[in-house]
């Protein structure tokens, strides 16, 4: 009985509920909801019409009849680019040049004095420089374009800490070098827009221009900077003092995996293998062999190339790798350095200018001298031995293996001492190339890859050439008495002349207006790794390797194959390579892309068009990406000097009114510590046309300034209730508001506002509506939306008109307003007003984006966040499973970001330090440098010194025991220019990515030890540390016009309605949901949320 009344009881509810709903009208309409978007629309667009002047500027645009207007040829654009560019690097190496012509002549004109002490000579020292400006008198200044404080009037020394520098020859070496100073202040004064210039010395001091003090960051407060087998803290380029003193390399590295390796001595081969990984450039060729009863090759022997091209992805996949080499059983030499023979015989590269082997075990007894004498018997190969360890066996035979194959014996005797691995092959391998023709080594500067500037400057290159001593030159030089022997007689490097560029001066370049405001500019090397790219990130904090991004990294085709077309053009068109450009191609590229905004939030599906070609003194390849090129204005009653004259003029009436974008106007703008208007009026009153030469950007600006003249006035006859400012920016650069304020582009950086307004594939006449982005975890509440409408001049963008509206304003005058009642009836009941609402009462109203993103709402707390984390059930219904033919309006696009950085705890303890990342990058001069010198890559028999036959044993201390000078301390490098050099596009440079897919994740696994056992390796585990990982990032974009949805939803155990209906002219949908069941954001992980990239784990 009680179970019939419960079933009764339950029914009627049901059903008055039900008859309730109806009755009073709380359940909308799939009709109501297109209703309410349609009058939405139309009432926004007549609210931006009346509040910001569209049709007076629209009028005054169609009425200035001064100008005509032309569109831009892609070509024209890039050459006039380039070639701005190319001068601006022409100076660079000329600057480059004049130092290392002093540097050489006063090498040669100096007498070397053995007895000179420190206190003799002039020495800045860098890590305690207050005692020396005390003393000089000189001051430091801050100085906004190096951002630190700097004095002009001197350079500054570094010595390494385990550099005695009251060595004879450090001594002598900051005194020569004391000659650079004239040069330094001659560059600066020719050329302001110069950075740090340097001399690195192969005996490991530093001088630096302009002086300033050496920082040290890492946590240890210890100085353990030596630019010549170091990396940076902030982990730019790693040991590029190697990478710039020889040829590129195919290297094979042969581990010892015996049982008496067990131990100490398979740990230091591990990490003097992964030190020795750490060396290898772009341009170099590697893999590691491991034997003990049988050779094993441990990367890609079956699967991928029989050689890896060094790039960062495959040296953290092999350093990983190591870690599986297991020891056991017995040796058997021969099985191992037959397959490591093999192959290099097999190498399918063109980095065979210098092969080697490098050999790490604890020693044998077996020589193979037979063995030898069959597989390189012309010695082409050189042999590098390290007795690793104490020595189980004796280590005869290892020395004879190097002294009878052009290499060195080495003994690495402890953990401490595995960061001095690379001292000994790096001195045999320079010497080829320190006899290299003189014209050769100085025709090119060659510029590094892009790294992370440590003194806040930014991603930048640097420009290198190498010092050298040449023994021809040597007959009027200087008594060198002291000196070693084969430095008096023999061809030897000097060191490294540096300057360094911030990409920020790059980026100064593009001339945005003539390339289109959606589009932008960038650059490759010839390896084909992003020199800079509106998407190459900034790394912070400790990361090993340089950024070391490809371009198929940052460029997405839709199809997938057309981004590795063009990264081969763009290196076929590198202008210094071996054999040059392999074919003249085309310069121009069409394909269809995944567009994601730089701050990687958005995703528009489009058609982009790139063009690109080599910059000719570099090993770059320059490229232009647009979807639609830009235009120029024509003032047929002007010459180039009228322009500027009335520019000038009208710019000083109206300053105050106005601001410009930092565009290269004139030469200097670009660079100038005063705001781009004030410089731009300051350069205009020359009216010198080679000073302000970009014309075209000077008329566009004029021509804004005109049409917008009256819109000021026009704002200010206009009463508008909460909206907090209108403003215009122009296509030129111009920015005006009723406020005074520079500009209003919410949270989105300027060219991103530009990228996505002019960019957006809505219709034309349609209103952009955005808000700033809130992260997941932000409390904050958005206080405002923004609106755009793009202003157009015979079809081509001329201006964006825009306002800012208060929050709760905007929602009442869009929202609820719009969704009320236009008549009488039960329906009235029916709006968006929450007012007097529960949780579980009337509706929740919401706008979202063309990207998922909720513009608006009415409940005070969703604007600016992913819908997703709004309404995740909802939101799931939104997300086509079919781009072609789903249901639904999203378009979900989940992209790979190799750049990603994560942190962790339980880090291992790094030893570097920070400053003057760019130092270390002068030794990497020559990474991409010109192989097209003339037979360089061809071996020649290099002369051997009579005392030791070619053979040199070295023993490695840790770095503890060397702070004090050592006798038998080896020679420091020979570092001769190393040649650029193309690498062709075969399967030899492909990532091991390509062909091995690995379940974990990456990370560094240790850095530079200082002790002598396990406990210095342990992990800080309190301290968060950054590691380079995978990471996915997950989009949402929608390309439908006209869309109205219904659907039902599940909120835990609770049903409800929702509706959507897209806002006529504009990036909105109004979405509507019953609330029924309260909000409903529980959190879906599986969703992906932009803005939330989630690591991935291959």
């Amino acid at each position: 009985m009680a179970e019939k009344f419960l079933v009764l009881f339950c029914s009627v509810y049901g059903l008055m509920l039900l008859f309730s709903v109806t009755v009073s009208g709380l359940k909308p309409t799939k009709d109501m909801v297109r209703e309410w978007a349609n009058r939405l629309g139309t009432n926004g667009s007549s609210f931006m019409d009346g509040n910001a002047g569209v049709k007076s500027l629209t009028q005054a645009y169609e009425n200035f009849t001064y100008a005509t207007t032309e569109r831009i040829n892609g070509v024209d654009v890039l050459k006039k680019m380039k070639k701005e560019m190319e001068v601006f690097f022409r100076n660079k190496s000329s600057s480059l040049k004049k130092l290392v012509k002093k540097a050489e002549e006063a090498y040669c004109k100096y007498k070397y004095d053995k007895n000179l002490k420190i206190s003799e000579i002039d020495y800045p020292n860098s890590k305690d420089l207050d005692k020396y400006l005390n003393k000089s008198g000189i001051k430091l200044e801050y100085n906004s374009t190096f951002r630190s404080e700097i004095s002009f009037n001197r350079s500054v020394i570094h010595v390494p800490t385990d550099v005695f520098d009251g060595a004879s020859k450090i001594v002598n070496g900051i005194e020569w070098t004391s000659a650079l100073e004239s040069v330094f202040e001659g560059n600066r004064h020719e050329d302001p827009s110069l950075s740090w210039q340097y001399f690195g010395s192969d005996e490991g001091f530093m001088r630096t221009y302009p002086a300033r003090h050496w920082d040290i960051t890492n946590e240890n407060n210890v100085d353990l900077f030596d630019a010549r087998k170091r990396p940076c803290l902030c982990g730019s380029e790693i040991l590029v003092y190697i990478q710039g003193a020889t040829s590129p390399k195919n290297i094979i590295i042969l581990i010892d995996a015996s049982g008496s390796m067990h131990g100490v001595p398979m740990r230091i081969a591990k990490l003097s293998a992964q030190n020795l990984i750490d060396t290898f450039g772009d341009n170099d060729f590697f893999n590691v062999v491991y034997f003990n009863v049988e050779a094993t090759v441990l990367c890609c022997e079956k699967e991928g190339p029989i050689l890896l091209q060094a790039t960062k992805k495959n040296k953290i996949f092999v350093k990983e790798e190591l870690k599986k080499i297991a020891d056991k059983d017995v040796a058997v030499w021969e099985k191992g350095m037959k397959k490591a023979f093999d192959l290099l015989e097999k190498a399918n590269n063109f980095a065979k200018c210098q092969e080697a082997i490098m050999v790490l075990s604890d020693g044998t007894t077996s020589s193979l001298l037979e063995l030898f004498a069959e597989l390189n018997p012309d010695k082409k190969v050189r042999v590098f031995t390290f007795a690793v360890g104490p020595s189980a066996e004796s280590t005869e035979a290892l020395r004879n293996m190097a002294c009878n194959n052009r290499g060195y014996f080495t003994r690495i005797q402890s953990v401490g001492a595995v960061r001095e691995v690379s001292e000994s092959y790096i001195r045999v391998l320079t010497r080829p190339m320190a006899m290299a023709p003189e014209a050769n080594t100085t025709d090119h500067t060659v510029w590094t890859s892009v790294y992370l500037d440590a003194l806040g400057l930014g991603m930048m290159v640097t420009g290198t050439l190498p010092v050298f001593h040449r023994k021809e030159s040597a007959i009027n030089c200087s008594e060198k008495g002291g000196m070693e022997a084969e430095e008096k007689r023999e061809d030897h490097f000097l060191g490294v002349m540096g300057a360094d560029v911030p990409l920020k001066y790059l980026k100064d370049f593009m001339l945005r207006p003539l390339v289109g405001l959606s589009g932008y500019m960038f650059a490759v090397n010839n390896n084909g790794m992003i020199i800079f790219h509106p998407r190459l990130k900034t790394v912070y904090g400790y990361l090993q390797d340089p950024p070391g991004v490809d371009l198929v990294d940052v460029e997405t085709s839709v199809t997938g194959a057309e981004v590795q077309e063009l990264r081969k053009a763009m290196i076929d068109k590198v202008p210094i390579t071996a054999d040059g450009p392999s074919h003249n191609g085309s310069s121009h590229k069409e394909f269809e892309v995944y567009d994601l905004s730089f701050d990687e939030l958005r995703m528009t599906k489009r058609t982009m068009n790139y063009y690109f070609g080599g910059l000719e003194g570099t090993s770059f390849s320059l490229g232009i990406a647009t979807p639609l090129l830009g235009y120029k204005y024509n003032l047929p009653e002007y010459t180039e000097t009228e322009v500027i004259d009335k520019l000038h003029s009208e710019l000083k009436e109206t300053n105050k009114d106005i601001q410009i974008e930092r565009w290269p106007y004139c030469r200097n703008v670009v660079l100038a510590e005063k705001t781009p208007l004030e410089q731009l009026i300051n350069e205009t009153e020359s009216r010198d046309t080679k000073l302000c030469n970009n014309s075209e950007l000077l008329t566009g600006l004029l021509v804004d300034l005109n049409v917008t003249a009256r819109l000021p006035s026009v704002w200010k006859s206009k009463a508008r209730p909460g909206v907090n400012d209108v403003f215009v920016r122009t296509y030129w650069g111009l920015h005006r508001s009723h406020s005074g304020s520079k500009d209003k582009r919410n949270s989105s950086s300027e060219d991103d506002i530009f990228r996505r307004v002019f960019g957006s594939q809505i219709p034309p006449a349609s209103i952009i509506y955005t808000t700033k982005y809130l992260a997941a975890k932000s409390d904050e509440n958005i206080t405002s939306v923004f609106a755009y409408k793009r202003i157009y001049r015979n079809k081509f963008p001329a201006a964006i008109l825009g306002y800012e509206m208060d929050m709760k304003a905007f929602v009442d005058t869009h929202i609820v307003k719009n969704t009320e009642c236009q008549s009488e009836g039960s329906a009235c009941d029916i709006s968006c007003d929450r007012t007097g609402k529960n949780d579980y009462e009337g509706l929740y109203c919401y706008l979202v984006d063309e990207n998922g993103f909720v513009v608006a709402g009415n409940d005070e707390s969703s604007a600016g966040k992913f819908f997703g984390r709004v309404d995740a059930p909802v939101m799931r219904q939104l997300i086509r499973s079919n781009e072609e033919n789903g249901s639904g309006i999203y378009n979900k696009v989940v992209l790979t970001d190799f750049q990603a950085v994560c942190q962790v705890k339980g880090g291992v303890n790094s030893g570097g330090v920070s400053f003057l990342l760019k130092v270390v990058a002068i030794f990497q001069f020559v990474q991409a440098a010109a192989n097209s010198v003339i037979g360089a890559c061809a071996w020649k028999k290099e002369r051997r010194t009579s005392k030791t036959g070619g053979c040199t044993q070295i023993t490695i201390y840790p770095l503890g025991s060397v702070i004090r000078p050592l006798k038998n301390r080896a020679q420091h490098y020979k570092t001769p220019l190393m040649y650029a050099y193309k690498t062709e596009f075969h399967a030899a440079n492909a990532n091991v990515y390509q062909y091995i897919h690995f379940h974990r994740r990456f990370g560094f696994s240790s850095s530079w030890i200082f002790a002598e056992s396990g406990a210095t390796t342990e992990a800080t585990d309190d301290i968060p540390k950054n590691i380079s990982c995978i990471r996915n990032i997950t989009t949402y974009y929608a390309d439908q016009g006209n869309v109205t949805l219904n659907g039902v939803t599940s909120c835990g155990d609770c049903s409800r309605e929702h509706f959507v209906a897209s806002v006529r002219h504009s990036n909105v949908y109004l979405v509507v949901i019953n609330a029924t069941c309260g909000k409903c954001d529980e959190i879906d992980r599986e969703m992906g949320v932009p803005g939330e990239p989630r690591e991935n784990i291959l």
